[in-house]
């Protein structure tokens, strides 16, 4: 199961880079979008089975799937907001995703 969280996981961040370097460039690709939220939507049934299945870690076990479902929260609002001044949103949103892998990642690993 640790393995599948880290793949999903993976998955939707290289997506949401290529989602990035397509809005940067203007070139927009709905699949690359559409990929990156199912994957984020596997990330976050993954992760929480992971921690809903496994033992209890040294950080509370909310911690982990909280930030995958806020990460997911602010690329929704991001999505909406953008072309209303959301880049404060997808900023966040690109932080709460790279933490969400982090924590994760240490809470996986920690004894």
């Amino acid at each position: 199961m640790n393995t599948l969280g880290i793949v999903a996981l993976l998955a939707t961040l290289a997506l949401g880079a290529l989602a990035g370097f397509h809005y940067l460039t203007r070139t927009r690709k709905r699949w690359v979008v559409t990929a990156h939220l199912v994957a984020a939507i596997v990330a976050l049934a993954v992760v929480a089975t992971r921690v809903v299945a496994g033992p209890p870690g040294p950080m509370p076990a909310l911690v982990p799937p909280l930030l995958v479902v806020l990460a997911l929260a602010g690329g929704y609002g991001a999505f909406r907001w953008l072309r209303r001044g959301g880049g404060a949103v997808l900023a966040l949103h690109v932080a709460l995703g790279a933490a969400s892998f982090l924590v994760f990642l240490a809470y996986i690993r920690a004894p």
